[in-house]
C-alpha cells in the first residue's frame, strides 16, 4: 500500500511540471487554478479551493478554484483558529471530515446550494514562517468519502505545493525588485540626460556669449570713434567666424558621422599629423616622439576621420602637458596610443570623459574627445584609457581584426 501511494504522489507530483512554461509569467491565481483543476482530476474531488493568507493578517482568503464550478463567495475568507479550516490551518494537521462533521461555515465555504457534501479534507500549506493557506477538497453526494491514503496523498502533495508557492512568492518578490531598480535607472537616466541637456546649454551659452561680448564692444567703439571703423570691424568679423566655427562643432557633433573606407597607412597618418602638429608642441617646449612598428597592417578607414582623431587625442595631451614633458603617438599591430607625461584625471574624470561638452580646461567646448570616440565606434573600433592624478594619461584605439586590411 505504502509503495503504492508514493508512487501515486510521484505520478502526481510529475504531472503538476507539465504545467506549460508560459504560465510562469502568469498571475498566481491563475496558476493556482490549474493546480486546483489538476487535485480535482487527481483526488476525485467535486470541488477544490486555496486559501492563503494574507500578510499581516490572522485571515486566509479564497485565492483559486477548480472542478465543479463553485458558488464561494469571490473575496471569502477563513480566520485562523476558527472553525475547522482555520484551526487546522493554525495547527498544521490536515483534517478529514465526513458528512456528519460540518460546521455550518465551512459548509457554506465548501458549496452552498449544490449537492449535499459528503467528505471533505482540509490541508494546510505550511512554510519555515508559517502558514501559508489552506487546499480544501470536496465530494458531494454520489461519490465516494475520502479516505486516510487520500489524507496521506494530500498531506504529501501540499507539502511540495507550499515549497512552490513560497518560490513563486520569492520569485514575484524579485520581479517587483527588479521592476523597481530598473525604473530607479530610467528615473537616474532621465536625470542624468537633463544634467546633460543643462551642461551643454551652459557651455553653448558660455562659447557663444565671447565672441559675442567681442561684437558688440567692437560695435559700440565703432559708434564712439568712427574714424577706426576699419579696425574694429576686422574684430567683428574675426569674432564672426568665430561663431560660425562653433556652430560648426555643434553640428557636428549632432550629425552621425558617415565613413567613406579605403586602405589606410596609419604610419604616414600618424606623422602627417605629427608634422601638422609639430609647432604648437614646441611653441610649449612639450617634446613629441613618433614610435611605428614596422609590421604595422594596412587598415581599412576614412583618412580625415583618423586625423581627426589623432589631433584631438595629441591636442589634449599636449594640454595636458607642462613645459619640458613628452607626448608619445605611435601604433602598432594591436592599435594606436597616444601617451602623456602630463597631470592625469582622476576616476570621476574618467567616468564622464567622453561624455560629450564634458571637459576639465578653461578653453572648450568639451567635444573633441567625443567626437573621436564616435568616429571610433563609427569604424567599428575601441578606445580605452589608462589615466591616474599626476602619472599622466595613455589612450589606446584597438582595431577588430576584420578591420585589418
Amino acid at each position: 500500500m505504502a509503495s503504492r501511494l508514493v508512487s501515486k504522489e510521484t505520478q502526481f507530483i510529475a504531472s503538476l511540471f507539465e504545467v506549460p512554461r508560459e504560465i510562469g509569467e502568469a498571475s498566481q491565481s491563475e496558476f493556482l487554478g490549474l493546480i486546483a483543476s489538476r487535485c480535482a482530476e487527481w483526488f476525485g474531488a467535486s470541488t477544490v479551493s486555496f486559501f492563503l493568507a494574507e500578510d499581516g493578517s490572522n485571515k486566509m482568503t479564497l485565492a483559486a478554484t477548480g472542478g465543479e464550478p463553485s458558488s464561494i463567495p469571490e473575496r471569502a475568507t477563513i480566520e485562523l483558529g476558527v472553525g475547522i479550516a482555520g484551526i487546522a490551518a493554525q495547527d498544521g494537521v490536515p483534517v478529514l471530515i465526513d458528512d456528519g462533521d460540518y460546521d455550518p461555515k465551512f459548509r457554506t465555504l465548501l458549496g452552498k446550494g449544490r449537492r449535499p457534501l459528503v467528505s471533505s479534507m482540509v490541508v494546510p500549506l505550511a512554510s519555515r514562517d508559517g502558514c501559508l493557506g489552506v487546499l480544501n477538497l470536496s465530494r458531494a453526494q454520489g461519490k465516494s468519502k475520502f479516505s486516510q491514503t487520500d489524507l496521506r496523498l494530500a498531506k504529501g502533495v501540499a507539502g511540495h505545493l507550499s515549497l512552490a508557492i513560497d518560490n513563486a512568492r520569492l520569485v514575484a518578490s524579485l520581479q517587483e525588485a527588479l521592476r523597481q531598480n530598473e525604473e530607479e535607472r530610467a528615473e537616474r537616466d532621465r536625470l542624468n540626460r537633463l544634467a546633460e541637456i543643462g551642461q551643454m546649454t551652459a557651455a553653448i551659452a558660455h562659447e557663444i556669449r565671447n565672441p559675442l561680448t567681442g561684437i558688440l564692444s567692437a560695435a559700440q567703439m565703432i559708434r564712439e570713434a568712427p574714424e577706426d571703423s576699419l579696425e574694429f570691424a576686422r574684430i567683428i568679423e574675426h569674432e564672426a567666424i568665430k561663431l560660425n566655427e562653433l556652430c560648426g562643432d555643434f553640428l557636428g557633433f549632432a550629425r552621425p558621422v558617415y565613413t567613406s573606407t579605403q586602405p589606410l597607412n596609419l604610419a604616414e597618418t600618424i606623422q602627417r599629423v605629427a608634422r601638422l602638429m609639430g609647432p604648437q608642441f614646441r611653441a610649449k617646449d612639450v617634446r613629441l616622439d613618433v614610435v611605428i612598428d614596422r609590421n604595422l597592417p594596412m587598415i581599412h578607414g576614412d583618412p580625415l576621420h583618423w586625423e581627426q582623431v589623432l589631433q584631438n587625442l595629441m591636442l589634449n595631451a599636449l594640454q595636458a602637458s607642462e613645459a619640458g614633458g613628452k607626448v608619445s603617438v605611435g601604433a602598432s599591430p594591436s592599435g594606436l596610443w597616444v601617451e602623456d607625461e602630463g597631470c592625469g584625471m582622476s576616476e570621476e574624470q574618467l567616468e564622464r570623459l567622453f561624455s560629450p561638452f564634458f571637459t576639465t580646461k578653461p578653453q572648450g567646448t568639451g567635444l573633441g574627445l567625443s567626437n573621436a570616440k564616435k568616429i571610433v565606434d563609427a569604424h567599428g573600433a575601441t578606445i580605452s584609457v589608462n589615466s591616474r592624478p599626476g602619472s599622466g594619461s595613455r589612450f589606446l584605439i584597438s582595431f577588430s581584426m576584420e578591420k585589418a586590411a
